[in-house]
């Protein structure tokens, strides 16, 4: 795979992640990586805009940690994060940091338009999850950085409806803002036949119950 690339000769551009002195990181990369993954690394690097001249792009609001996972990506085409199992020492720390890396990934790849890398880290995401094993502390940082309908929200509200504990909400309510409920009754409304099949209704469960006397 990396030989058909370098058959082109071995050019050079350069991405510059971070805006502070003491924050930016200079990351060298293979041209014919950057610009054959990235459609908006394409357009800058051979087109007449600034970054064309310089052969330099700058990404102010993107963190030197997550450009260089995004590198080792572009010369892989592999996620770079592990499958964690469940009970394996350190679980909970690395499921955490792993999934914060890979969202915050995700947002640089669909500012950059590298739509398998976006898939990928999806599937990445999907398969770490499971029954009581939810990253509720990525969902603000998801609908802080995507659009309404982004398919990362979706992917986070289902995971949420499926995986979450029952007091997850009440026990995190700063971890929700007001447009995750809003895409929560979406995806609800858009699967409630299948809602509708799996769900027993106990009619007692919406009685008013009598108060016991003070």
């Amino acid at each position: 795979m990396l030989t058909k690339f370098f058959r082109s000769g071995d050019e050079v551009v350069t991405v510059i992640a971070g805006s502070g002195p003491e924050t930016t990181r200079k990351f060298i990369i293979h041209k014919e990586f950057a610009c054959s993954h990235s459609p908006v690394l394409n357009a800058a690097f051979n087109g007449g805009f600034i970054e064309g001249q310089t052969q330099t792009y700058e990404l102010k609001d993107t963190e030197g940690e997550v450009m260089q996972l995004l590198t080792r990506w572009l010369y892989t085409q592999t996620v770079p994060f592990e499958l964690i199992p469940r009970g394996a020492e350190g679980f909970n720390e690395k499921f955490f940091r792993n999934t914060y890396s890979a969202v915050r990934l995700w947002v640089l790849a669909d500012m950059l338009l590298i739509i398998q890398l976006q898939n990928d880290i999806s599937d990445y995401i999907l398969a770490q999850h499971g029954k009581g094993r939810v990253a509720t502390h990525c969902v603000k940082y998801v609908f802080g950085n995507t659009l309404a309908g982004s398919p990362l929200r979706q992917l986070f509200v289902m995971i949420c409806a499926l995986y979450c504990v029952d007091d997850a909400y009440k026990s995190n309510p700063q971890r929700y803002p007001p447009e995750f409920f809003q895409e929560f009754v979406e995806f609800f409304s858009k699967h409630r036949e299948v809602a509708i099949d799996h769900l027993t209704v106990k009619k007692e469960e919406f009685h008013v119950r009598a108060r016991p006397p003070s």
